[in-house]
């Protein structure tokens, strides 16, 4: 239905007929033992999550805090994790220290997830309850080793590495596409935008 709406009510009917070859390619030689993954972005529980809680965090004010906050989510991909220890850091009743700490992963985050830092501790705490670090929908490669509570410590610097490159990918973004990215999109789509979403947005 999203994909009609912005490309056409002949992209529902164009979805509905790639079944039958999906079904094939699902059930055949090609994909068996692998994890399909939607072909949209905003299909998959995790991207609808980025659109409709990562990207509205209040504390995360600025295109470049909801961008590189994109990122730190895509450390783990763990909507629980997330939930509990990152998404406090950015709302609105955040305590002076948390929302300290949550500008603190987005503007130095190797510094922000260091071994034996706040973010750190409660990653490992967090761990200490049996929760679980990582989505199995992504794969993630820990360095040999990498058990227990180095586990821990690999997940928060893969999450200040994600946190690093989405700083990078804006930078690069805005030198080639200027800072207005939703204007930018608006005036390079052949498509008009959805009924009711104002243009920019």
């Amino acid at each position: 239905a999203a994909c009609a709406a912005v490309a056409g009510a002949g992209a529902a009917a164009d979805l509905a007929s790639c079944a039958p070859l999906m079904e094939v390619f699902l059930t055949g030689q090609c994909a068996r033992g692998d994890k399909w993954m939607p072909w949209h972005c905003a299909l998959g529980a995790h991207e609808r999550y980025l659109l409709d809680v990562v990207y509205r965090l209040p504390r995360a004010a600025t295109d470049r805090d909801r961008y590189v906050l994109g990122y730190v989510f895509s450390g783990s991909r763990e909507i629980e994790l997330f939930e509990t220890l990152l998404r406090p850091l950015f709302e609105a009743h955040a305590s002076e220290a948390d929302a300290a700490l949550g500008q603190a992963l987005l503007n130095d985050p190797l510094a922000a997830m260091a071994r034996g830092g706040e973010l750190a501790r409660r990653y490992l705490a967090y761990r200490a309850l049996g929760k679980r670090l990582h989505t199995t929908a992504y794969l993630c490669h820990p360095p040999r080793g990498a058990a227990g509570d180095e586990f821990v410590q690999y997940i928060c610097d893969r999450t200040a590495r994600f946190a690093e490159i989405g700083e990078r990918a804006y930078r690069l973004l805005t030198a080639k596409l200027g800072a207005d990215f939703a204007a930018w999109a608006v005036a390079t789509s052949d498509a008009a935008p959805p009924a009711g979403v104002p243009a920019g947005e």
